[in-house]
């Protein structure tokens, strides 16, 4: 591999890890709007079926961003051979 190689595969490395560092204060952000957001529908509904009702999306939305973006489940249905 040659000095240019190596120096473009870095920069290269340097982009991807920037975007996923983007991505996870993206995730973060949007978990703590809609945990605001659950709070709110939270003190705003008085009834149990409503409350049921209301924070059910909140708490699946959330399960799921932290299940895909920082658990990675969707990774156990790939094939061993991919490893990225």
């Amino acid at each position: 591999m040659s000095e240019h190689q190596a120096v473009d595969d870095r920069r290269r490395a340097a982009r991807l890890e920037r975007r996923e560092n983007n991505r996870g204060l993206f995730i973060i952000t949007l978990l703590a709007v809609l945990t605001i957001l659950e709070f709110v529908v939270a003190i705003v509904i008085d009834d149990s079926l409503g409350l049921i009702l209301g924070l059910t999306p909140f708490a699946l939305a959330k399960a799921w961003l932290i299940l895909h973006y920082f658990m990675h489940v969707y990774k156990l249905w790939r094939g061993e051979e991919d490893h990225s």
